[in-house]
């Protein structure tokens, strides 16, 4: 095959080992403003840290790189304790404007393997095509506790809903022992394995209606309420009333993502490690209902790339007046619904 991502792998490579040969490839990777996840397929000609973002320093646009162990280039300040890029590692990259990374190299086969720990990883993506996580990650399934991406949309093997793994993105999997890993083959060239719906294809709009910041530091939570709808949503907020995080709400449950405070800058614009977290559950038109966690007097604190499930108790207060909320789904086909509050007992006809 023309592609070392199409057809049968590469024989005889080993993780870091670079023995493979591949054809040149010139990768470039969009960077929005703020955070972003990145990975490379390929190996750079130059794998030096400062030099592989020089252009976009000159352009005055970068203004923090961060591996997994913390270590940073931080090119106002001049400093850089991070060394060379590693090609099987994902880095998170933060931007001042839009952007794009240009890195020349060579192409990396889709089947090398990734050496994971036990614990957290930020692994780089290597195919061409996209490919929905479950499949992505189906040789270690026996071994994964989560996989997440930069903006905290996680994926645990038990539910059905996720996200794609796209090439340039970096993403966080967290194994429950050392093991080896690599991405599954696809046979033909622009075949995707299976196709199946995002539940987090709405999570910029919801972002952004609720003024939260993705900081690249994240928790992840499932709640489950027979309460919870599928039109309602569950925000997270500090204790001085701020939005920090938000969820997903299916009947029955909601995947929540809350953001840590970004510690690059002088701002607050998350959640402090070890801070109290206060949830709280809502429909349009509706007043926020505080939710309680199971037991009642479990104290919610939160902890970068934690991880917590509980069943919670949501208990609507009474309306002081009558209201009716916006039907859900709109437009809907045969049948949708009504979601209204009463301040009394009566019958409805």
């Amino acid at each position: 095959a023309d592609s070392p991502c199409i057809g049968a792998g590469f024989e005889g490579t080993d993780m870091g080992a670079n023995l493979f040969e591949g054809e040149e490839f010139n990768q470039e990777v969009p960077l929005n403003e703020n955070w972003n996840g990145i990975s490379l397929r390929v190996i750079p000609q130059n794998p030096n840290i400062i030099d592989i973002f020089a252009p976009i320093v000159e352009r005055e646009n970068l203004a923090f790189v961060k591996d997994d162990q913390g270590r940073f280039y931080a090119p106002e300040w001049g400093f850089s304790n991070i060394g060379d890029w590693i090609y099987s590692e994902g880095y998170l990259v933060n931007m001042i404007e839009q952007d794009v990374l240009e890195v020349e190299g060579i192409l990396v086969p889709c089947d090398e393997p990734i050496d994971l720990k036990g614990g957290w990883n930020i692994i780089s993506y290597y195919p061409e095509q996209d490919m929905w996580v479950g499949d992505a990650i189906e040789p270690i399934l026996e071994q994964l506790f989560l996989v997440k991406n930069s903006d905290g949309e996680f994926w645990i093997p038990r539910i059905g809903w996720g996200f794609d793994f796209r090439a340039g993105e970096a993403f966080w999997v967290n194994v429950i022992e050392d093991t080896r890993f690599a991405y599954p083959i696809l046979q033909e060239e622009g075949e995707r394995v299976t196709s199946h719906v995002n539940l987090w294809s709405e999570w910029d709009n919801i972002l952004t209606e609720n003024g939260i910041t993705v900081t690249g530091s994240t928790m992840n939570m499932i709640l489950k309420s027979d309460y919870i709808r599928e039109s309602g949503q569950i925000l997270a907020k500090s204790e001085n009333g701020n939005i920090y995080g938000a969820g997903i709400c299916a009947d029955g449950y909601c995947a929540m993502i809350l953001y840590g405070d970004d510690e690059f800058n002088t701002s607050i614009d998350g959640f402090s490690k070890g801070s109290r977290i206060s949830l709280f559950y809502n429909e349009a038109g509706s007043e926020s209902i505080p939710i309680s966690p199971n037991p009642e007097n479990k104290v919610l604190t939160y902890e970068t790339n934690g991880f917590a499930e509980m069943d919670v108790t949501i208990t609507p207060t009474i309306p002081e007046k009558y209201y009716m909320s916006q039907n859900y789904p709109n437009p809907f086909n045969s049948q949708t619904t009504l979601t209204f509050g009463l301040p009394e007992n009566v019958e409805i006809y």
